[in-house]
């Protein structure tokens, strides 16, 4: 958890994508398990290059992990949100928005739903 913490600190800090993703990649190596497939990984190296195919096979690797886990948690709405945005990232704009919406209906007094859910309606330019 310390390794996401500071990974998490490093991107949005804009201390630029190679300290998250060493943090991340430590995350995700020693503490994910099935039930915690980490998308901050596959963000970050998305936000280093947009083009990423590490970043993209991340992200639909998360995707489908996602799939298998939702249906046995479903009052969990961090899966929703972690979905939502590995499904954003991969321009699922519409997928994306109903994940985001049910981690929203699950758990209004989280922000990170309502900030992606503003990301989404950017890029349809739904303003």
């Amino acid at each position: 958890l310390v390794n996401f913490k500071i990974g998490d600190l490093y991107q949005r800090l804009e201390f630029r994508k190679g300290n998250s993703c060493v943090e991340y990649y430590r995350t995700a190596y020693k503490y994910c398990s099935k039930k915690d497939p980490h998308y901050k990984l596959a963000e970050s190296l998305y936000l280093n290059d947009a083009n990423s195919e590490d970043a993209e096979d991340l992200f639909i690797d998360s995707i489908t992990k996602y799939k298998d886990i939702i249906p046995n948690d479903l009052s969990n709405s961090s899966l929703f949100l972690y979905h939502g945005i590995c499904l954003f990232y991969l321009g699922s704009y519409k997928d994306s928005l109903s994940n985001l919406n049910e981690a929203i209906r699950l758990d209004s007094n989280e922000y990170e739903p309502y900030f992606y859910l503003g990301e989404v309606f950017a890029k349809k330019e739904n303003y």
